[in-house]
């Protein structure tokens, strides 16, 4: 949890309030949002009943079933979960985020069939989706598949060494922009994604590098 799931929480109402009436869509937004931060703070309770108030301002507002999902997957109601995702599913089936939750709690139901089928529609959206992917190799260990189990872990890393370049493609583009700071923090999180003493990774570091004593030299 944290700010992540707070952007994601913005991206999500971004996605949907286009479908919704003018004259609620804010009222509802500013509840589910109010549910979220309370999610957050982990006050669970007060989440769940403000995503509640959200459903009934807009029964359309798939967020909240999304939150409600996951306010009753951490108090352990894996059914109640279930039930929340596949609304949420059904008013938005193109939200990875949903489908990931749903496969979770399909998987603590020991539903892993119908997660197995959810989780590959991830994978057909996002081939190196790392939350697939792993819970896929989890299910692989399970069936006493090893081998597959790699597999799956080592397409989750060739998908996280693709972000990492991208953080560094970004860097290269806000040092020459002037910066600095911003840059240096793209090449930090680019080595934590990064294969650990690759080649990419020590040319990031190398970068990385670069960009200090530069940086010194200009101060």
């Amino acid at each position: 949890m944290g700010k992540r799931s707070l952007l994601l929480g913005f991206l999500m109402i971004g996605a949907v309030l286009t479908s919704c009436d003018q004259s609620g869509k804010d009222l509802t937004a500013r509840t589910y949002l109010s549910a979220l931060q309370a999610y957050e703070n982990q006050e669970f309770d007060q989440a769940l009943r403000l995503a509640r108030e959200a459903q009934g301002q807009d029964k359309s507002f798939a967020p909240a079933y999304n939150l409600a999902g996951r306010v009753l997957y951490t108090q352990s109601d894996f059914e109640g979960a279930a039930r929340e995702f596949r609304r949420a599913f059904d008013l938005q089936n193109s939200s990875v985020d949903t489908r990931i939750w749903l496969a979770r709690a399909l998987v603590a139901l020991e539903a892993s069939d119908e997660a197995l089928v959810v989780l590959n529609t991830v994978l057909a959206d996002e081939d190196t989706n790392p939350a697939a992917l792993r819970m896929l190799s989890k299910m692989a260990i399970e069936r006493g598949e090893t081998a597959e189990s790699l597999y799956l872990l080592e397409q989750a890393i060739m998908g996280q060494g693709e972000l990492g370049l991208i953080f560094m493609d970004r860097a290269e583009l806000l040092w020459a922009a002037g910066k600095n700071a911003a840059a240096i923090d793209d090449i930090q999180i680019a080595l934590k994604l990064l294969p650990s003493e690759s080649r990419l990774w020590s040319a990031a570091n190398e970068l990385l590098l670069r960009m200090n004593a530069t940086r010194v030299g200009i101060e």
